[in-house]
Order: structure tokens, then C-alpha cells, then sequence
């Protein structure tokens, strides 16, 4: 397990600035928030929306603000990744509390949807992100909800064998890529705080982002070059978002100016990141990478993460229901 280091001079011996463009998102028309989740590496994206009425939707589409909403199942629908074919995972029933009530499902480019399998058994639970073979990660419920593993899939089927980390009951996973390298969170209860892992080599880690008052960290994407996107929190839902070298160990800040909050998302080939911040949803394109926009021009300063160990993890609020209302939990739920 690892404890990223910022001590002053550490730091300013290792530091280094990457700039980036923050393009914004067009927001669903009549929507009252956008939360954007997902780019493929055309530059389509996926995401949901709410209404003014409170509901939530899912969509997908174009940056240009050429969208298409999905609801597939029921109640709320989110979407939650999108393959470079224009495959898509989902949630449905998102609206409920209770993780082991949603329902995961792939909608094919031709339209189709199913709901995520084990055989012939509907799984309930989360999906997310794709790799460049149309693989997605996810994580399903056990009997009566006892444990939350994770799980590589393909379509519409859990195809792996559960992904546990143990002494953890639960285990979030939401990026993978081709060398089957994996990212999520993992958490020892329901309402407890969130670490997040990787999975790199068979090998797996657990960490927490290094600041005295950090409760809870995620991870959300990961790309084929082992770039992973999250976000951390002081245990009050104002997320502070970062771009992860998975290889190198390099971590970027992602900051959105004004914003009170930020959350990153899904990461693809180029190394975009679909980005959620209290001011709306922006991707974050480094610079080098083709743009595909114009938009906010940033700097951030990366430092490289020292390895540690770390104890086990702190207690925080709950999770399941962000302690003020209007700040969304580490999936984006509001």
C-alpha cells in the first residue's frame, strides 16, 4: 500500500508543471445539471443528466451538444462508459440508496440493451469504464449483499473470475485496460471511506491521498498507457480531483477555477478526462494531445508519490448519502 508523499522538499525537487485545455461541455438541453462520465477516443461522451423535476437520465453523444438520452431501466438512468465501437454501460434504478438495487446494463451500438449476466443470472451492482477491446469493469453484489467484488466483463457478461483485496468487503471497480490492470475503490463497510487500488501485474495496492484531513479516495478510469483519473475528499463530498501515472507514479492535480468541487472521471487513449465540477463538465485535455476544442487554458504542478505504508482505513461520514445536499458521493449520485 502506498502514501502519497508532498513533503516541501521532496517535492520541489521532483515537481513539474503540466498544462492542459479544460473544454467545456455543452449541457443537456433543460437539464438542471450535466454530469459528464465518459470519452472515447472519437470524442464521443456519456454521461447523465437531472431534470428540474429531480429526475435522472442518461445520455450519450458528440461535443458539440448532439445528444441522445437512454432510459433503459428503471427509474434513474446514468450512463457510465462508452467503447469506441458506441457501446455503453449503465445503471439503472441509480436513484436508490442501496448499491445492490442498481441495475448494470450495456446498450449496443445497434441499440440492444441487456442487463449484465453471470450465465443466464442477472447481476446487480456497477459497471463502468471500457478498454480499447470493449471490455468493461465492473462490480456485482453477493448473496443477500454480503460482499462487492469486481469483475471484467464483455458483452453484457461478467467473463471474469471476482476480483477480491483482501481484508476488504467490498471492491469498486471501475477502469481496465488491456494488460488487465484495474483501478476503483475498495471499502471494509457500506458507509465506511473509500481507498482507492490499482491492479498492476496481478499485483495490488491500496491507497489514500496524502493530506492530513483526506478521508476518502477513488479512482474512476484508467487508459491503455496506465494513466487512471479520480478523486479524493475530506470526508465532506468537496471532491478535489487528480490524474494518476500509474506507472511512474506521478500524480496532477485537476483543478477547474471557482469551482467548490471537482471529480474526474473516465480517461481515454489520448489521455482526455472527462471532468464534473461544481460549475459544470469540462474534459481536461493535456497539452500535446489533439484537442478536440478550444476552452480554458491550465497549469497544474505534479509531484511524484513516495510508497508508504498505510494504516487501515479512517472512518468518515457515510457515503451512500452525501452529508449536504447538492454534493454528489464518489460516483457522482446527487
Amino acid at each position: 500500500m502506498w502514501r502519497m508523499g508532498v513533503l516541501a522538499a521532496a517535492a520541489a525537487a521532483s515537481c513539474a508543471v503540466q498544462a492542459a485545455t479544460l473544454i467545456p461541455v455543452p449541457p443537456v438541453p433543460g437539464a438542471r445539471l450535466t454530469v459528464v462520465t465518459a470519452i472515447n477516443d472519437n470524442n464521443q461522451i456519456a454521461g447523465g443528466y437531472f431534470t428540474f423535476g429531480g429526475e435522472g437520465h442518461g445520455f450519450y453523444g458528440t461535443l458539440d451538444g448532439r445528444y441522445h438520452t437512454i432510459d433503459g431501466r428503471t427509474g434513474w438512468t446514468s450512463a457510465r462508459g462508452i467503447s469506441n465501437k458506441g457501446d455503453i454501460t449503465a445503471i439503472g434504478n441509480f436513484q436508490s440508496d442501496d448499491h445492490c438495487a442498481w441495475i448494470p446494463f450495456e446498450r449496443r451500438a445497434g441499440g440492444d440493451e441487456t442487463q449484465i449476466l453471470r450465465g443466464i443470472r442477472p447481476l446487480n451492482g456497477f459497471v463502468q469504464g471500457y478498454d480499447t477491446r470493449r471490455r468493461f469493469a465492473g462490480d456485482f453484489c453477493g448473496v443477500h449483499g454480503i460482499r462487492v467484488r469486481g469483475f471484467i466483463g464483455k458483452n453484457a457478461h461478467r467473463r471474469s473470475a471476482p476480483v477480491e483485496i483482501a481484508p476488504y468487503r467490498i471492491v469498486g471497480a471501475r477502469g481496465v485496460n488491456l494488460s488487465d490492470a484495474m483501478v476503483g475503490s475498495v471499502s471494509d463497510s457500506d458507509d465506511g471511506p473509500l481507498q482507492a487500488f490499482t491492479i498492476l501485474g496481478g499485483v495490488s495496492r491500496v491507497f489514500a491521498f496524502d493530506d492530513a484531513k483526506a478521508v476518502n479516495t477513488v479512482l474512476q478510469g484508467l487508459n491503455a498507457d496506465g494513466i487512471a483519473a479520480g478523486h479524493w475528499d475530506k470526508g465532506d463530498f468537496l471532491w478535489q480531483a487528480f490524474r494518476l501515472d500509474t506507472k511512474t507514479d506521478t500524480v496532477t492535480p485537476i483543478d477547474v477555477p471557482g469551482a467548490s468541487y471537482v471529480q474526474a472521471f473516465g480517461v481515454n487513449s489520448k489521455g482526455l478526462i472527462a471532468v464534473v465540477a461544481s460549475s459544470g463538465s469540462f474534459i481536461w485535455c493535456p497539452d500535446g494531445a489533439d484537442c478536440p476544442g478550444a476552452g480554458i487554458h491550465v497549469a497544474q504542478t505534479s509531484f511524484h508519490a513516495a510508497l508508504q505504508g498505510l494504516p487501515r482505513p479512517r472512518r468518515s461520514a457515510r457515503l451512500r448519502k452525501p452529508a449536504h445536499r447538492g454534493l454528489p458521493d464518489a460516483d457522482g449520485r446527487f
